[in-house]
């Protein structure tokens, strides 16, 4: 069983990536359940790599700016808040669910209402939690500068998000020694087998993913900033052509990842996800985080840290030359990558009879 966080996209890709692997040895999931806040869509694509098994459930979620360019975090506690006698029948068809399907092992990709559904019923079955928000309890990472109310909402989601773990899998860049202590194992990010598949090619124009449509303003003044370059844009919005050299596209995965195997360069909101699939395949991303998005806050500097990348404070601070001229080399983050696989298996297996023994 699955439950899955549904704000972006990066935890349903990292479900679907498990899925492959599970599945190629053997495992069976009969249940898939993914959070949807008030303000965001599942795509269509995770319900295809399901086969449309999918339970959807009403999950918190962040509030933006009427703009839609910044996230209001004291809004989104507020508003949640108001909202916890509803959340709390989302946790009972969490566990009607559950009685359904049965499983031995129940993987939750940081969907906070796992949490609270394990705080109220305490299912038998092994739980482990996957992130790579879960990095931050290991002592070799340390916070980026933001104000103290910001690292504690990182600290309380993730606090939920593993109530009843066995384990936490914090997927990461480096390959980091594990902390029993903290019930941590580092491990690589979780890559679709699609997206380690793609042949890399570099031709002239540049990709960008927009979480935020209100965001394309800052593209528009880049592109500005640099005439004579050519912009992709990817946005929660329709086709749109603002000219012959900015391009503004709805997002299809298949859309999507034939783009990013064809671009020369990568410019993102600070998603762990697609910061790690460009690393991959030999994108070199120009990063910025959503203002008041402390998550993307420390994504964008592991960016950096990692050498996937430069992070920006705007989009139409990007220096695209600076991106075209930067020291490339992500070797062995696929063989980090690569190794995943037998890794996931391995650890799983061992926590499956450990629990049951």
């Amino acid at each position: 069983m699955m439950i899955v966080q549904g704000e972006g996209r990066g935890h349903m890709s990292q479900a679907i990536a498990m899925k492959e692997i599970l599945e190629n040895q053997g495992f069976i999931i009969d249940s898939v359940i993914t959070g949807k806040s008030f303000s965001r869509k599942i795509p269509d694509y995770f319900f295809q790599a399901f086969q449309n098994e999918v339970v959807q459930i009403e999950s918190p979620g962040l509030v933006l700016s009427h703009d839609l360019k910044k996230v209001l975090l004291f809004k989104t506690f507020i508003i949640n808040l108001l909202r916890i006698p509803f959340y709390l029948r989302q946790v009972r068809l969490i566990h009607r669910e559950y009685q359904r399907a049965q499983p031995d092992l129940i993987l939750n990709f940081h969907e906070i209402l796992c949490g609270f559904w394990y705080l109220f019923y305490k299912p038998d079955s092994l739980i482990v939690s996957i992130a790579h928000q879960y990095i931050y309890y290991h002592y070799r990472f340390s916070y980026p500068r933001m104000p103290f109310l910001h690292k504690l909402s990182l600290e309380l989601v993730n606090f939920f998000t593993t109530l009843g773990s066995k384990k936490r899998l914090a997927l990461h860049f480096f390959q980091w020694d594990k902390l029993n202590r903290n019930k941590l194992l580092v491990m690589p990010p979780l890559i679709r087998k699609q997206i380690r598949e793609l042949k890399s090619e570099n031709q002239h124009f540049i990709l960008v993913y927009l979480l935020y449509p209100g965001l394309a303003d800052d593209i528009r003044m880049l592109q500005k900033k640099f005439p004579d370059a050519e912009f992709h844009v990817f946005w929660s919005k329709d086709d749109y052509t603002e000219n012959q050299r900015l391009r503004f596209l709805s997002f299809t995965q298949e859309r999507f990842l034939d783009e990013l195997q064809n671009c020369r360069i990568f410019l993102t909101t600070a998603g762990f996800e697609g910061i790690a699939e460009s690393y991959y395949i030999g994108k070199p991303a120009g990063v910025v985080a959503v203002p008041n998005h402390p998550e993307q806050k420390v994504n964008a500097c592991e960016t950096e840290l990692s050498g996937a990348g430069k992070s920006y404070s705007q989009f139409k601070d990007i220096d695209i030359q600076e991106l075209k001229n930067l020291k490339y080399n992500n070797s062995q983050f696929r063989q980090w990558v690569d190794t995943g696989h037998e890794l996931f298996v391995n650890e799983l297996k061992r926590l499956l009879v450990k629990h049951y023994k």
